[in-house]
């Protein structure tokens, strides 16, 4: 947040939530002439000259939370109409930790699991071999294994040593796709479903104990545009056989 996007750190959950609430308030009330005040830790909005819009089309927009870690699951769980998982989230993690999150964030409101619906983005790369889209995936896993917010993540899995020297590369000035080559395969292969269609479709299978929906989706970072598509198009292929040749 501060050395990438150049904003405070603060509170992210109880930041999150201000805004959530205050875009509610304004959807629900804008063109109603109640808007006073809302009055938070990190939104502060004074209504007192605001005109009354027109009449909208609705006034409950569905708002879904997009999350890596457990509290923002938990905040998603509580008080959002859904819950999108980060592309980072391994089979491990979303099977084994997230529901728990979901579970204390439905409890805390009074929910139940049918009142939310859960997105898992997944990095997928289902190519020619398991090989191969290993390789072409390492250069995703170096970008987000090099981000010290992340550090305690990777470390979960077991990752911790190989994300220290990722960070300390990229501090002396090198870029991401020339540290891939630190990246195990295991460690590609955590978080990125490699292989045949076959096997990714297999790999992926899991998530549906606890998805509502998955967004199958490339490991971009540092492929050629041309390879980018190739991915594109061989996830559509495995995972909506629908679609047309050409």
């Amino acid at each position: 947040s501060e050395g990438f996007f150049g904003q405070p750190y603060g509170k992210p959950v109880a930041h999150l939530r201000e805004v959530i609430e205050s875009v509610r308030l304004i959807v629900a009330k804008a063109h109603t002439g109640e808007l006073d005040k809302y009055a938070g830790e990190y939104v502060n909005l004074d209504f007192d000259f605001f005109q009354p819009t027109a009449p909208p089309v609705r006034t409950e927009i569905p708002i879904w939370v997009a999350a890596l870690r457990g509290p923002l699951v938990r905040l998603g769980a509580e008080i959002a109409d859904g819950v999108i998982g980060h592309p980072l989230w391994s089979v491990r993690w979303a099977t084994t930790e997230i529901p728990k999150y979901i579970d204390e964030g439905l409890t805390l409101a009074g929910r139940t699991r049918a009142d939310i619906d859960v997105n898992l983005w997944v990095w997928t790369s289902p190519g020619i071999d398991k090989k191969t889209a290993t390789e072409e995936a390492r250069a995703t896993m170096a970008f987000y294994g090099g981000a010290e917010q992340y550090h305690s993540y990777f470390d979960w899995h077991g990752f911790g040593d190989v994300v220290v020297k990722l960070q300390n590369g990229l501090r002396e000035g090198t870029r991401y796709q020339d540290l891939a080559h630190l990246v195990p395969d295991e460690m590609v292969q955590e978080f990125i479903l490699c292989g045949t269609p076959d096997e990714v479709r297999e790999q992926l299978a899991p998530l549906w104990e606890i998805a509502t929906s998955v967004t199958p989706v490339p490991a971009a970072w540092g492929l050629p545009m041309d390879r980018l598509i190739t991915y594109m198009d061989s996830i559509g292929r495995t995972f909506y056989p629908g679609l047309r040749e050409g």
